[in-house]
């Protein structure tokens, strides 16, 4: 019976055993989902939101809190709606167990979409033969460098042929060497999952900024106008949502990107929510958008954009120093052909002025006169009608633009305008890309030039009619005025005001007849506000801060009545020039109060809203003055005839235009001259050569505790935007590495001014670290730089710029009794009169990296010493750690090495495979025992 029982024991142990050893079902997720699966079909544009995309938006987050959010607010405010929801986090196998949910088509959950090429893939394919496998569109190198966070978010992890990905490998997406271009009906969904991953991971992730895998901020927006979402799209959002929680806030409102960087969304773009198409989006950028030169402001002609900028409506093409003009210049080849070409020159006089036509799908035409530019891919010609091939697409470049034909194609590559041997024609993208950079160049400019005289500040068809006509009509006599001299009607100029939440917008400039007010201290401004009589009028004041603006009349102006209304029916009281208005009409009534200004001797208004989150609505502002005519040219009528109307218009315009310099924008509260303080440190003139224990050596500059020892600065403008801080005869140097005084400029002696709560941060202009800004920080008792992250002790890059009111007071001197030290040994003033052995302190007695984590300085750290995250931020050389070890045997992606694949098999975790092994073990172990056990019975027997 004994026997029998060890028999049994046996066999049920080998059972066991054999169970064991049979595979399991790998990857199952730990969290019950939602069976959903994607409905939406591919390239079927989606024109409303799904019922998880209506719901998701409520509270403080609904779509027209979103509108009125400047760039870093809504930025922010994405970022906390879309990392607070996102309540279960995925696994990097649950990215490849989803698919058939995520990525299905028509809810035919057999097969899974492709992202570039549309592929329809089936399950065989996925674990068994690695023919398809996990593409990460935001690249791991250029991330996290891991597949969690980030790099497995289901928004994100798309399915692709093993092939293509491999080919795209970590290439950044744009259109120069070396850079992948995805299908054009995948070029949106691309878009739209880096703004994704940016805004939701961010700095968790690596995700710093969407230029570390896009060309351009501006190609990224276009292709995401060109590719509009469609409801296959939209339904693995619902799907996505349905699992972890989260929704792509990108896929739901395309329109949110173009507000986020400052930009004008298109107004003919298709969105599934409707709103671009119904002109319920912020008609102009809240952050002011980028800003264009003011070269026009001192020669009044032509301002050449900024890189990359807005298409002004008229223009002129230029490439280097040559100019488009309408002249045909066919060429002949030595083959016989003949093609169609444009004659360039390089004279801006010959040039052919374009305006811009914008086509209803999303193309651009550029028109001379009443021809059509036309590009067929060999021809390059002015045609009278337009057609295909009067059709392009602006991408922006460094520099300018390239302009692709919308449909000519060669051997199925794209065309594009390029300008080779002084002739423009069309031809493939090649390696050299400067011959395809085309600058446009407005030609507007000149109405403000009339004003004034012409010459001055005109351009080249304002200058030549401002000047005579001002000049003329203005005799110099004063006749009675028997109305306004200017009424501006603030909302007719387009919207060109806007707001940003810290900084403000200057130079936003309002024209009615002769007569400009600029704006300047422009903060929670936006246009494009209607009231109830259709009026578009400017909004002031939003959220928890006050808004409001200034402006200067010239000297003939006595009076400014400003037409204000409570925006809605909400209680307004704003203050003008310091004098308190309670505000009783609405704008929802169309009834506005008008508040009268005294300007005879304070030329300058200043209007904000003082009641927090009550706004008000500004329908027009008037000028009222003695007179009329002297003030539109008057007393300088003689000369601004003849000498600004024939040569001050001519010259002004054409030559003062171009040659115009930007006018960097300073925030308002620097003082010329001052002190740099942070956290009650100051920069001092002192460079201090830091060796670390590797023998590496940088500068730095010693910050002291005194603002008597702090070095004065002097801020220079530079003509680029940016600016260089002086002291004495040398310049402020930081080149990512060493910050010292130098005694030239050059590209490292540049800074852009950053503003924050309490005082400003100091971005080097050049200066970068793998793609990383670099900014000034103070970091153990020393001026340095390194990058800045949004999860930084932000308080050691916060720099205030104190100014200096007067000399540094006097040291108190003759504390020791002379004689008692050796000369040099003691600190000034430190020891009480004859203490001290001459020379008994040795210097530098410390060891480097002697101390605790986080309290070395900078770069003390011999390279790969430490293991990864160990130090406080900025405490190492950059790069001088360890990479980080991936799961499963992964390697690190390096740039510009394509990403490797990791394993599609289906294996268990290790967790559950280490558990098998060791009941394995355990009933081989048992199984043998009785075996032995039954031996030992029978030889008994």
């Amino acid at each position: 019976m004994k026997l029998t029982k060890v028999k049994l024991f046996a066999f049920i142990l080998a059972i066991l055993m054999i169970v064991s050893s049979l595979p399991l079902v790998a990857n199952a997720a730990t969290t019950t989902y939602s069976k959903s699966s994607n409905s939406g079909i591919r390239d079927e544009v989606c024109s409303a939101l799904s019922p998880g995309a209506i719901s998701y938006y409520t509270g403080n987050y609904e779509y027209a809190d979103f509108i009125e959010l400047s760039s870093s607010e809504l930025k922010s405010t994405l970022s906390t709606l879309m990392r607070s929801t996102h309540t279960e986090i995925t696994s990097y196998n649950d990215c490849r167990d989803f698919v058939w949910q995520t990525d299905c088509e028509n809810n035919n959950t057999s097969r899974a979409t492709t992202l570039y090429t549309d592929y329809q893939m089936q399950s065989s394919e996925w674990a068994g033969s690695w023919t398809c496998n996990r593409e990460h569109v935001w690249p791991q190198s250029k991330g996290g460098g891991n597949t969690s966070g980030g790099g497995a978010d289901l928004h994100h992890i798309r399915p692709e042929k093993a092939s293509v990905n491999s080919s795209r490998g970590n290439k950044s997406f744009g259109t120069g060497s070396g850079m992948y271009v995805p299908p054009d009906n995948a070029k949106g969904d691309v878009a739209r999952i880096v703004l994704y991953v940016y805004v939701r991971w961010g700095s968790d992730w690596g995700a710093d900024s969407v230029t570390e895998v896009f060309q351009s901020v501006d190609l990224l927006l276009s292709w995401c106008a060109l590719d509009p979402v469609d409801t296959w799209e939209m339904g693995r959002n619902e799907v996505v949502q349905n699992i972890q929680g989260n929704r792509n806030v990108f896929i739901d409102y395309p329109e949110l990107a173009w507000q986020m960087f400052g930009k004008a969304a298109p107004s003919n773009m298709t969105t599934p929510s409707g709103a671009a198409e119904n002109g319920n989006v912020p008609s102009n950028p809240p952050a002011g958008g980028d800003s264009g030169s003011t070269g026009g402001s001192t020669g009044g002609g032509t301002t050449t954009p900024s890189t990359p900028a807005e298409i002004p409506d008229s223009f002129v093409m230029k490439n280097k120093s040559s100019y488009v003009t309408a002249t045909s210049k066919p060429y002949t080849s030595s083959s016989g052909t003949t093609k169609d070409q444009l004659a360039m020159s390089t004279s801006r006089s010959d040039a052919a002025t374009f305006t811009l036509v914008k086509n209803n799908d999303n193309t651009l035409s550029f028109k001379v006169g009443n021809k059509f530019l036309y590009a067929d891919g060999t021809h390059v010609r002015l045609v009278g009608s337009a057609g295909d091939n009067t059709k392009f697409i602006p991408e922006a470049t460094s520099g300018g633009y390239f302009v692709k034909c919308a449909n000519a194609t060669y051997d199925n590559k794209p065309q594009y305008l390029e300008v080779y041997k002084e002739s423009l024609c069309c031809f493939g993208m090649g390696s050299d890309t400067s011959i395809y950079v085309i600058v446009f160049e407005s030609v507007s400019g000149g109405s403000t030039g009339g004003s004034t005289g012409g010459g001055t500040t005109g351009g080249t068809t304002g200058g030549n009619t401002g000047g005579t006509t001002g000049g003329n009509t203005g005799s110099g006599t004063t006749t009675p005025s028997t109305g306004a001299l200017a009424s501006f009607d603030l909302g007719a100029n387009g919207g060109t005001t806007h707001k940003d939440g810290n900084e403000a917008a200057e130079g936003v400039k309002f024209t009615s007849g002769s007569y400009t007010i600029t704006l300047s201290g422009v903060n929670k401004v936006y246009s494009g506000a209607i009231d109830a009589k259709g009026n578009s009028c400017l909004k002031i004041g939003t959220g928890s801060k006050v808004g409001g603006f200034s402006f200067t009349v010239g000297s003939d102006v006595k009076k400014v009545v400003i037409y204000v209304a409570q925006y809605k029916e909400n209680a307004t009281i704003v203050t003008i020039n310091g004098s308190e208005h309670t505000i009783s009409t609405a704008s929802n009534n169309g009834e506005y109060t008008a508040i009268t200004v005294d300007t005879s001797s304070n030329k300058t208004v200043t209007l904000e809203t003082t009641s927090s989150g009550k706004r008000c609505m500004i329908n027009t502002i008037e000028l009222f003055g003695t007179s009329s005519g002297g003030s539109t040219g008057g007393n300088s009528g003689s000369t601004g005839g003849t000498t600004g109307g024939t040569t001050g218009g001519n010259t002004g315009g054409s030559t003062g235009g171009n040659t115009g310099t930007t006018t960097p924008s300073i925030p308002s509260g620097i003082p010329d001259s001052f002190v740099i303080n942070n956290g009650g440190k100051y920069v001092t003139d002192t460079v201090y050569a830091y060796t670390s224990s590797s023998g590496s050596t940088k500068d730095e500059l010693v910050m002291a505790d005194s603002k008597s020892d702090a070095a004065t600065f002097s801020v220079v403008k530079n003509s680029d935007g940016t600016v260089s801080f002086k002291v004495g005869g040398k310049f402020l140097f930081a080149d990512g590495t060493n910050v010292r005084l130098v005694t030239s400029q050059d590209d490292n002696t540049k800074f852009v001014l950053e503003e924050t709560s309490s005082g400003y941060f100091i971005k080097c202009a050049v200066a970068n670290y793998q793609g990383k800004p670099q900014y000034l920080e103070v970091w153990s008792g020393y001026l340095t730089c390194f990058s800045k992250n949004e999860n930084s002790d932000t308080s050691i890059f916060t720099f205030a710029l104190e100014a200096v009111t007067g000399g540094n007071s006097g040291s108190t001197g003759g504390t020791d009794t002379p004689g008692t030290d050796t000369p040099g040994t003691d600190t000034p003033g430190t020891d009480t009169p004859g203490t001290d052995t001459p020379g008994t302190d040795t210097p530098g007695t410390d060891t480097p990296g002697t101390d605790t984590p986080g309290t070395d300085t900078p770069g003390t750290d011999t390279p790969g010493t430490d293991a990864p995250g160990t130090d406080a931020p900025g405490t190492d050389t950059p790069g001088t750690d360890a990479p980080e070890a991936l799961p499963n045997g992964g390697v690190t992606q390096v740039d510009g090495i394509p990403e490797i694949p990791w394993p599609e098999d289906d294996r268990s975790s290790s967790t559950v495979t280490t558990v098998i092994i060791i009941i394995s073990i355990c009933a081989v172990g048992a199984f043998a025992a009785a075996a032995v056990i039954m031996i030992v019975k029978k030889k008994k027997k």
